[in-house]
Protein backbone atom coordinates (compact mmCIF):
# COMPACT_ATOMS: atom_id res chain seq x y z
CA UNK A 1 0.00 0.00 0.00
CA UNK A 2 1.65 3.36 -1.05
CA UNK A 3 0.42 6.78 0.25
CA UNK A 4 1.05 9.72 -2.06
CA UNK A 5 0.75 13.21 -0.16
CA UNK A 6 -1.41 15.98 -1.31
CA UNK A 7 -2.48 19.32 -0.76
CA UNK A 8 -6.36 19.76 0.13
CA UNK A 9 -7.77 22.41 -2.16
CA UNK A 10 -9.56 24.26 0.60
CA UNK A 11 -7.23 24.49 3.47
CA UNK A 12 -3.82 23.88 1.56
CA UNK A 13 -3.23 21.39 4.49
CA UNK A 14 -1.32 18.08 3.31
CA UNK A 15 -2.95 15.16 3.28
CA UNK A 16 -1.67 11.04 2.85
CA UNK A 17 -4.10 9.39 0.83
CA UNK A 18 -3.34 5.51 0.00
CA UNK A 19 -2.83 5.77 -4.18
CA UNK A 20 -5.83 2.95 -4.19
CA UNK A 21 -8.61 5.69 -2.07
CA UNK A 22 -11.20 7.18 -4.67
CA UNK A 23 -11.98 9.76 -1.71
CA UNK A 24 -11.01 10.73 2.01
CA UNK A 25 -11.90 13.72 4.22
CA UNK A 26 -8.76 16.69 5.00
CA UNK A 27 -7.57 16.51 8.70
CA UNK A 28 -6.98 19.65 8.93
CA UNK A 29 -10.46 21.04 7.70
CA UNK A 30 -12.78 17.97 7.46
CA UNK A 31 -13.19 18.74 3.66
CA UNK A 32 -14.68 15.30 1.94
CA UNK A 33 -11.64 15.06 -1.26
CA UNK A 34 -11.96 13.10 -4.41
CA UNK A 35 -9.01 11.24 -5.45
CA UNK A 36 -8.44 12.51 -9.23
CA UNK A 37 -5.49 9.83 -10.31
CA UNK A 38 -5.04 11.79 -14.14
CA UNK A 39 -3.82 14.65 -12.07
CA UNK A 40 -2.36 13.11 -9.53
CA UNK A 41 -4.53 16.00 -7.30
CA UNK A 42 -7.30 16.11 -5.15
CA UNK A 43 -10.70 17.60 -5.58
CA UNK A 44 -13.55 19.15 -3.50
CA UNK A 45 -16.25 16.41 -3.70
CA UNK A 46 -19.49 19.17 -4.37
CA UNK A 47 -22.07 16.43 -4.85
CA UNK A 48 -23.81 16.88 -1.91
CA UNK A 49 -23.82 21.02 -1.97
CA UNK A 50 -24.94 20.74 -5.91
CA UNK A 51 -27.68 18.34 -4.61
CA UNK A 52 -28.39 20.84 -1.92
CA UNK A 53 -28.67 23.66 -4.34
CA UNK A 54 -30.73 21.78 -7.25
CA UNK A 55 -33.35 21.09 -3.76
CA UNK A 56 -33.60 24.88 -3.84
CA UNK A 57 -33.60 25.39 -6.81
CA UNK A 58 -36.83 22.81 -7.40
CA UNK A 59 -38.74 24.72 -4.35
CA UNK A 60 -38.10 28.43 -5.84
CA UNK A 61 -39.28 27.34 -9.36
CA UNK A 62 -42.37 26.28 -7.98
CA UNK A 63 -42.84 29.18 -5.86
CA UNK A 64 -42.09 31.46 -9.18
CA UNK A 65 -39.08 32.97 -7.73
CA UNK A 66 -37.50 33.22 -11.02
CA UNK A 67 -34.85 34.86 -10.21
CA UNK A 68 -33.41 33.03 -7.45
CA UNK A 69 -34.15 29.62 -9.57
CA UNK A 70 -31.17 31.33 -11.67
CA UNK A 71 -28.97 32.30 -9.43
CA UNK A 72 -29.06 28.88 -7.71
CA UNK A 73 -28.69 26.97 -11.02
CA UNK A 74 -26.07 29.07 -12.14
CA UNK A 75 -23.78 28.17 -9.07
CA UNK A 76 -24.79 24.57 -9.91
CA UNK A 77 -23.18 24.66 -13.35
CA UNK A 78 -20.48 26.91 -11.75
CA UNK A 79 -19.30 23.78 -9.63
CA UNK A 80 -20.48 21.03 -12.61
CA UNK A 81 -20.92 22.36 -15.67
CA UNK A 82 -22.09 18.81 -16.72
CA UNK A 83 -25.25 18.72 -14.22
CA UNK A 84 -28.04 17.94 -16.70
CA UNK A 85 -30.85 18.67 -13.71
CA UNK A 86 -29.79 22.36 -13.72
CA UNK A 87 -29.77 22.24 -17.79
CA UNK A 88 -33.05 20.66 -17.65
CA UNK A 89 -34.82 23.27 -15.27
CA UNK A 90 -32.67 26.33 -17.12
CA UNK A 91 -34.87 24.71 -20.46
CA UNK A 92 -37.92 26.35 -18.21
CA UNK A 93 -36.76 29.56 -18.23
CA UNK A 94 -36.05 30.36 -21.79
CA UNK A 95 -37.69 30.49 -25.52
CA UNK A 96 -36.47 29.08 -28.14
CA UNK A 97 -33.86 28.48 -29.81
CA UNK A 98 -31.92 28.92 -25.63
CA UNK A 99 -34.13 26.46 -24.30
CA UNK A 100 -33.31 23.99 -27.15
CA UNK A 101 -29.99 24.61 -26.54
CA UNK A 102 -30.56 23.74 -22.79
CA UNK A 103 -32.30 20.46 -23.85
CA UNK A 104 -29.16 19.74 -25.99
CA UNK A 105 -26.50 20.29 -23.02
CA UNK A 106 -28.79 18.04 -20.61
CA UNK A 107 -28.89 14.71 -23.04
CA UNK A 108 -25.10 14.96 -24.08
CA UNK A 109 -22.88 12.88 -23.63
CA UNK A 110 -20.93 12.95 -20.19
CA UNK A 111 -23.84 14.60 -18.19
CA UNK A 112 -24.34 14.01 -14.83
CA UNK A 113 -27.50 13.38 -13.03
CA UNK A 114 -28.57 14.07 -9.96
CA UNK A 115 -31.59 12.56 -9.88
CA UNK A 116 -33.42 15.96 -8.33
CA UNK A 117 -34.99 17.01 -11.27
CA UNK A 118 -34.78 14.63 -14.45
CA UNK A 119 -37.06 14.83 -17.58
CA UNK A 120 -39.67 13.09 -16.17
CA UNK A 121 -40.39 16.02 -13.81
CA UNK A 122 -40.98 18.46 -16.93
CA UNK A 123 -44.27 18.99 -17.90
CA UNK A 124 -45.08 17.39 -21.17
CA UNK A 125 -46.02 20.09 -23.28
CA UNK A 126 -43.26 21.67 -21.92
CA UNK A 127 -40.59 19.37 -22.77
CA UNK A 128 -41.43 17.43 -26.63
CA UNK A 129 -39.04 15.38 -27.82
CA UNK A 130 -36.35 17.14 -29.63
CA UNK A 131 -34.43 15.75 -32.43
CA UNK A 132 -31.03 16.60 -34.16
CA UNK A 133 -31.79 18.07 -37.88
CA UNK A 134 -28.46 18.67 -39.91
CA UNK A 135 -28.46 20.39 -42.81
CA UNK A 136 -25.54 20.04 -45.43
CA UNK A 137 -24.25 21.31 -48.43
CA UNK A 138 -22.49 18.95 -51.28
CA UNK A 139 -21.38 19.94 -54.48
CA UNK A 140 -20.47 23.13 -56.69
CA UNK A 141 -21.76 26.31 -55.05
CA UNK A 142 -22.19 29.36 -57.03
CA UNK A 143 -19.80 32.35 -56.31
CA UNK A 144 -22.50 34.77 -55.87
CA UNK A 145 -24.15 32.72 -53.43
CA UNK A 146 -22.93 33.78 -50.29
CA UNK A 147 -25.25 31.67 -47.89
CA UNK A 148 -28.91 29.85 -47.39
CA UNK A 149 -31.70 31.01 -45.36
CA UNK A 150 -33.41 28.31 -43.61
CA UNK A 151 -36.53 29.23 -42.05
CA UNK A 152 -38.22 27.02 -39.40
CA UNK A 153 -41.75 27.79 -37.64
CA UNK A 154 -40.69 31.11 -38.59
CA UNK A 155 -37.40 31.37 -37.15
CA UNK A 156 -34.26 31.99 -39.49
CA UNK A 157 -31.51 29.74 -39.66
CA UNK A 158 -28.14 31.10 -41.93
CA UNK A 159 -26.02 28.07 -43.92
CA UNK A 160 -22.94 29.54 -45.12
CA UNK A 161 -22.75 28.26 -48.40
CA UNK A 162 -19.06 26.89 -48.65
CA UNK A 163 -18.44 23.75 -49.68
CA UNK A 164 -19.15 20.79 -47.11
CA UNK A 165 -20.53 23.06 -44.60
CA UNK A 166 -23.33 22.16 -42.30
CA UNK A 167 -26.17 23.89 -39.84
CA UNK A 168 -27.37 21.73 -36.89
CA UNK A 169 -30.91 22.77 -35.85
CA UNK A 170 -32.89 21.53 -32.12
CA UNK A 171 -36.15 20.67 -33.67
CA UNK A 172 -39.23 19.00 -31.41
CA UNK A 173 -41.14 16.09 -33.19
CA UNK A 174 -43.84 16.47 -35.49
CA UNK A 175 -44.94 19.11 -38.41
CA UNK A 176 -42.80 22.29 -38.98
CA UNK A 177 -43.01 24.79 -42.02
CA UNK A 178 -39.83 24.92 -43.75
CA UNK A 179 -38.82 27.77 -46.60
CA UNK A 180 -35.15 28.05 -47.89
CA UNK A 181 -34.62 31.43 -49.33
CA UNK A 182 -30.91 32.05 -51.13
CA UNK A 183 -28.81 35.07 -49.96
CA UNK A 184 -26.50 36.45 -52.81
CA UNK A 185 -23.46 38.94 -52.42
CA UNK A 186 -23.91 42.17 -53.60
CA UNK A 187 -28.05 42.35 -53.01
CA UNK A 188 -29.65 42.46 -49.72
CA UNK A 189 -32.59 41.06 -52.00
CA UNK A 190 -33.39 37.05 -51.24
CA UNK A 191 -34.30 34.49 -54.02
CA UNK A 192 -36.79 32.06 -52.72
CA UNK A 193 -36.78 28.70 -54.61
CA UNK A 194 -39.88 26.45 -54.44
CA UNK A 195 -42.59 26.39 -52.29
CA UNK A 196 -43.31 26.30 -48.87
CA UNK A 197 -42.02 22.54 -47.64
CA UNK A 198 -43.55 20.85 -44.62
CA UNK A 199 -40.38 19.55 -42.62
CA UNK A 200 -41.83 15.95 -40.20
CA UNK A 201 -39.34 15.01 -38.15
CA UNK A 202 -39.17 11.56 -35.83
CA UNK A 203 -35.73 11.19 -34.87
CA UNK A 204 -32.06 12.75 -35.56
CA UNK A 205 -31.83 13.30 -39.29
CA UNK A 206 -29.55 14.55 -42.12
CA UNK A 207 -30.82 16.84 -45.00
CA UNK A 208 -28.47 17.27 -47.71
CA UNK A 209 -28.68 20.37 -50.27
CA UNK A 210 -26.97 20.15 -53.78
CA UNK A 211 -27.47 23.04 -56.46
CA UNK A 212 -28.87 21.92 -59.69
CA UNK A 213 -29.03 23.68 -63.01
CA UNK A 214 -32.16 25.58 -62.22
CA UNK A 215 -31.34 26.04 -58.23
CA UNK A 216 -30.91 24.35 -55.11
CA UNK A 217 -32.76 20.66 -54.59
CA UNK A 218 -32.81 18.02 -50.85
CA UNK A 219 -31.08 15.58 -52.68
CA UNK A 220 -31.37 13.38 -49.71
CA UNK A 221 -33.30 13.45 -46.16
CA UNK A 222 -32.44 11.00 -43.35
CA UNK A 223 -34.84 10.97 -39.92
CA UNK A 224 -37.56 12.59 -41.33
CA UNK A 225 -39.72 13.30 -44.23
CA UNK A 226 -40.35 16.56 -46.16
CA UNK A 227 -44.03 16.98 -48.24
CA UNK A 228 -43.91 19.09 -50.91
CA UNK A 229 -40.36 19.03 -51.45
CA UNK A 230 -39.94 19.33 -55.19
CA UNK A 231 -37.99 22.41 -55.49
CA UNK A 232 -38.12 22.88 -59.25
Amino acid sequence: MALIALKCPNCSGEVEFDENMHFGFCIYCGTKLLNDPETARMKIDHEDEIRGKLELAVMSLRAKEFERVTFLLDEVISLDPRASDAWLMKSLLYEPPLSYECIKKARAEGSNSYGVFTEGSLPGKAFPEYYSVVFELRGNIPRNVSELHITIDFDRHILKASPDSSLEVLISAGNHPLVISEGTLGTEAQRMFGTQNVLHVMDDSRITLIRGTFGWKIADCTGSIIKKASLF
